[in-house]
């Protein structure tokens, strides 16, 4: 979340995208890269994030508010 803080946004999507792969139902991970992308401008892949996150945990409050 630094690299994404920072607008560093290709380093936070590989670092993020290297967390669902050890953690694949880790739901803050698709929501963050939700985030990422939504920074990116790229708002189908942050609506896709957010919905993956949401079909984990479909109660999932950030997802929900993103």
């Amino acid at each position: 979340m630094i690299s994404y803080q920072k607008k560093h946004f290709q380093d936070a999507e590989s670092k993020i995208l290297k967390a669902i792969r050890i953690a694949p139902n880790e739901t803050i991970f698709h929501n963050h890269l939700g985030l990422v992308y939504r920074g990116i401008g790229d708002y189908q892949k942050a609506i896709d994030s957010y919905r993956h996150s949401l079909a984990i945990v479909p109660n999932q409050i950030d997802a929900l508010n993103n």
